[in-house]
């Protein structure tokens, strides 16, 4: 089913921006909470950009302890206790960055330069997020990050989300 193609569709819509373009992706199941999110980016862009290719952020839920806050998993459901850790890190880290060995596609922060000499998001399969941290190691195209004061809440999938996704080839 193409409309679970998510690489096919990121690949049509950054073919359309400018090459000289830095590119924002958020899954459709997560939740900003700080209204001066675009702002932050920018600046993390600014102080980083030269140096990563791929950045993403603290949140709540995923296999990655690395990304998650306070290295813990969790499935609170208190959008107040998400809204305040978005809050301290904001506060308490801002626009400071750790390397990892690779970030999940939740946030994908990347300059149109990357994607390109990659060859674009992987089609077909749920695993273009690995894919491409694999192809920015690959071709040593950068240093992958994670922005320690960005929060994104992740919510959890339903049942018939995570069967459609991995019935996929």
């Amino acid at each position: 089913d193409s409309k679970l193609n998510i690489g096919g569709a990121y690949n049509e819509h950054i073919n359309l921006l400018d090459d000289d373009t830095w590119i924002c992706v958020v899954d459709a199941d997560t939740l900003v909470l700080n209204p001066f999110f675009g702002t932050q980016i920018e600046d993390i862009i600014t102080k980083h950009g030269k140096e990563y290719a791929l950045i993403s952020c603290i949140t709540n839920r995923l296999r990655s302890i690395e990304q998650l806050y306070n290295g813990e998993f969790s499935d609170e459901t208190d959008i107040i206790v998400h809204y305040n850790r978005s809050q301290e890190l904001y506060e308490n880290y801002y626009s400071d960055i750790k390397e990892v060995s690779g970030v999940a596609g939740l946030c994908m922060i990347f300059h149109k330069s990357t994607w390109a000499k990659i060859g674009g998001s992987k089609e077909d399969s749920i695993q273009f997020d690995t894919l491409f941290n694999h192809d920015i190691k690959r071709l040593n195209l950068g240093k992958i990050g994670v922005a320690k004061g960005l929060y994104l809440f992740h919510k959890n999938r339903t049942r018939r989300q995570s069967e459609l996704l991995h019935s996929l080839p």
